[in-house]
C-alpha cells in the first residue's frame, strides 16, 4: 500500500465511522503531513479521492469539511439491498426473466467485438413486502461465466464484488421521468399513466472497462440532490 493509499484509507475510515463529525474540519495540512508523515503534495491527492467520493469538500480560505452521509451517499455505487437493508427494510427478489443475448445495439456501451454475448435479466424488487423497483440489466457473459438465477436472488453487486472479486470504481448514472404502461403497471400496482422514475446506470471497472448496464423504474417520486458550494 502506498502512502497515499494509506492516508486516504484511514481518513476515509474516520469520515465514516463518524470519528469526524458531518460540517466538521479536517485538521490543516501541515498537522496532517505530521501525523502521517507525508508531503503536502501526496495529503492533497489523498483528499482529492476523498472529494471525488463526495466525502469531504473545500472552502476557500477555511479548509477542507466532512459532509454529511446524505451527501455522499448518492455519490457511492450501492446496490439497492444495501440502500434499504440499510433503513432497517426486507428486500425480496422475484426473477422475471434471465437470458444470454447478442450485444447489438448495447455493443458500443460495453466496447465489446462481434459475435460477444450478454447476460439480460429483469427483476422484480419487494421492499417489506411491496412492489417497489423493476430493474433489467446486463452483463458481459465473459465476465460472469457462472452467473444463473441463483445470482438474483441477493445482491448482483455483492455477487460481483465478493464472489468474482471485481473491484468497481465508478458509475454513469441518469434520471428521467417514466410513464407507466400496462406490464410496469402489473408489476408495480400503479395506475397505467402514472409518473415514474427511470434510473439508467453504468458500472464501470477500473480503466474504464464496463461492468453492467441497468434500467430501473422506481415507484418512489421523490428525487433529492443535496449540494455544497
Amino acid at each position: 500500500m502506498t502512502k497515499q493509499d494509506a492516508v486516504y484509507q484511514d481518513l476515509r475510515g474516520k469520515i465514516l465511522s463518524g470519528s469526524y463529525a458531518s460540517w466538521g474540519a479536517l485538521e490543516n495540512e501541515c498537522v496532517l503531513c505530521e501525523r502521517y508523515g507525508v508531503s503536502r503534495p501526496t495529503l492533497q491527492k489523498a483528499v482529492a479521492r476523498l472529494k471525488q467520493e463526495g466525502l469531504v469538500h473545500s472552502r476557500q480560505g477555511s479548509g477542507v469539511f466532512v459532509n454529511p452521509p446524505e451527501f455522499f451517499s448518492q455519490y457511492n455505487i450501492q446496490s439497492f439491498t444495501e440502500r434499504y437493508a440499510a433503513a432497517g427494510k426486507t428486500v425480496e427478489s422475484k426473477v422475471l426473466r434471465l437470458e444470454e443475448v447478442p450485444a447489438n445495439e448495447l455493443s458500443d456501451i460495453f466496447r465489446l467485438g462481434e459475435g460477444e454475448t450478454l447476460i439480460h435479466y429483469e427483476r422484480q424488487r419487494l421492499v417489506d413486502g411491496e412492489p417497489t423497483i423493476v430493474d433489467s440489466a446486463y452483463l458481459p457473459r465473459r465476465l460472469f461465466e457462472d452467473f444463473d438465477s441463483a445470482c438474483l436472488t441477493r445482491s448482483v453487486f455483492s455477487y460481483i464484488e465478493h464472489e468474482c472479486g471485481y473491484a468497481m470504481s465508478h458509475s454513469l448514472r441518469s434520471i428521467r421521468p417514466f410513464v407507466a404502461d400496462a406490464r410496469i403497471s402489473k408489476l408495480l400496482d400503479v395506475e397505467i399513466g402514472r409518473p415514474l422514475l427511470k434510473q439508467c446506470e453504468v458500472v464501470y471497472l477500473a480503466r474504464n472497462v464496463v461492468l453492467s448496464y441497468s434500467e430501473e423504474v422506481s415507484t418512489d417520486p421523490e428525487l433529492r440532490v443535496l449540494s455544497v458550494r
